[in-house]
């Protein structure tokens, strides 16, 4: 048996806690024993994980104590969530656990190389995306970053065959939708993602009177919405877009996805895998999104252009792209199916995958797992390194597959006054918010929306 220990900074409801929570429970059981340690902040995945049997742990900002949890646990592998770039508590426990000898696994959120001498500590970096991974190689090049050769891709886990299991009747999702207040005939859009500046897209607040305008019965829900859009949406649109906060349950979240017809996304920043867009594609819609090169843009490969969804890079086009997919009935049905047909991100798949990496890291470094390798004989890396090649080859023809063959731009988002007004009123909220945290206590993020 070997033992794991996964070790991130929070054990809230974001993205990355909800891939260390899909780790621990899908990784074979006959072969593996995962714990989990959170540095900073204790939540409703660390409850979670506890209530199913997982040994968890906080460390509540000691991080010197990462030794003692060590010294415990006694672990075959750490594996390490986090940013990707050089920060001093991660320097502490990628030293704590090179002194006991463990065999080190990154799991890099955000493609960023740390250029610091512990990096040469981890033995394995894994990327959330082939996307992620080539803004890696960028910032590599620039920062003559040399152990490339250390770095792969392994997909965030979702377990798909789970969402797929609840079959949802037409009476249980007319019921959704009643509760929401969805009337029969009307289109509902949905958003999912957190109540955060950074993460929130205005291409999609700008394309909302455009789709109106194309889509008459179009009606929206919006899961995690900034204070000051909610305002705004409130304000402008009534009741035709609803906003809920983002500490919705996991199984309240999956209902809303089974009762909207489209997926609407946009993110200032991108995405670096992109949780939301792939259960909403787990559960049968097509999806909208934008291209952002110029930041994470891993969007654009979970949602192939025209197959399982649409690339839009305007307003307008946003919006155009819906009315062809609201209009189109079979085109929603036949886009959502092979949304709802992607494995590539499958938790079973990426499990096997994250197993068969520490299989032949232990074995390179003259640990006998014969008997584990008979148990895994039929697991593979996915995406391979040739997965990975073709798509950084062929990632400069996917930006041209767009809508209408407009190309991603900064200043295609909106009209630049709105876009102008907008960065002004958030540059101050913002300047408010950090004034505010630096006079109080820093609190966990309860978000229960992970993206």
């Amino acid at each position: 048996m070997l033992r794991i220990l996964q070790v991130c900074s929070s054990l809230g409801m974001g993205g990355v806690e909800k891939n260390v929570q899909t780790i621990a429970e899908a990784m074979p059981r006959e072969v593996f024993e995962v714990s989990v340690c959170a540095t900073d902040c204790w939540g409703a995945r660390g409850e979670n994980l506890a209530r199913k049997g997982f040994q968890t742990t906080c460390l509540e900002g000691d991080i010197g104590s990462i030794r003692g949890v060590l010294k415990d646990i006694d672990p075959h592998i750490m594996m390490i969530h986090r940013a990707g770039g050089r920060e001093r508590k991660w320097d502490t426990i990628l030293r704590a656990g090179n002194n006991h000898r463990r065999t080190i696994v990154e799991h890099n959120v955000f493609g960023i190389p740390d250029t610091g001498p512990t990096d040469g500590l981890i033995d394995l970096h894994l990327h959330k995306s082939m996307t992620s991974y080539l803004k890696f190689q960028r910032l590599a090049r620039d920062r003559n970053y040399e152990r490339i050769n250390r770095h792969a891709v392994l997909y965030n886990l979702l377990d798909i065959k789970e969402i797929q299991r609840v079959e949802t009747t037409e009476l249980a999702r007319v019921q959704t939708r009643m509760n929401c207040g969805i009337k029969e005939g009307e289109v509902l859009f949905l958003r999912v993602g957190r109540s955060d500046l950074a993460k929130w897209g205005d291409m999609l607040t700008f394309a909302l009177p455009h789709i109106i305008e194309l889509v008459p019965n179009a009606r929206f829900l919006f899961v995690g919405v900034p204070s000051s859009r909610r305002a705004y949406f409130q304000r402008r649109f009534g009741e035709r877009v609803l906003c809920l906060n983002d500490t919705i349950s996991d199984d309240k979240l999956m209902s809303l996805y089974r009762s909207a017809d489209i997926l609407l996304h946009s993110s200032r920043i991108g995405e670096s895998f992109g949780y939301s867009i792939a259960e909403g594609m787990a559960c049968g819609l097509p999806v909208i999104v934008n291209s952002t090169p110029w930041a994470d843009n891993a969007q654009i490969e979970l949602v192939d252009h025209m197959r399982t969804g649409i690339v839009a890079n305007t307003p307008r086009g946003m919006a155009e792209a819906a009315g062809y997919i609201a209009r189109n009935k079979d085109t929603r049905m036949v886009m959502g199916e092979a949304g709802a047909a992607r494995r590539d991100w499958d938790a079973g798949r990426g499990s096997e995958s994250l197993g068969r990496y520490v299989l032949d890291l232990l074995a390179q470094k003259g640990e006998d797992v014969t008997d584990l390798y008979h148990i895994a004989r039929n697991w593979v890396v996915s995406p391979s390194k040739e997965d990975v090649g073709q798509y950084v080859e062929s990632y400069a023809q996917r930006l041209k597959r767009v809508w209408n063959a407009i190309p991603p731009s900064r200043s295609a988002i909106g009209p630049a006054f709105s876009r102008a007004r907008w960065f002004a009123f958030d540059a101050t909220h913002i300047a408010f918010g950090r004034l505010s945290r630096a006079f109080s206590k820093p609190a966990c993020s309860q978000s229960h929306v992970g993206t």
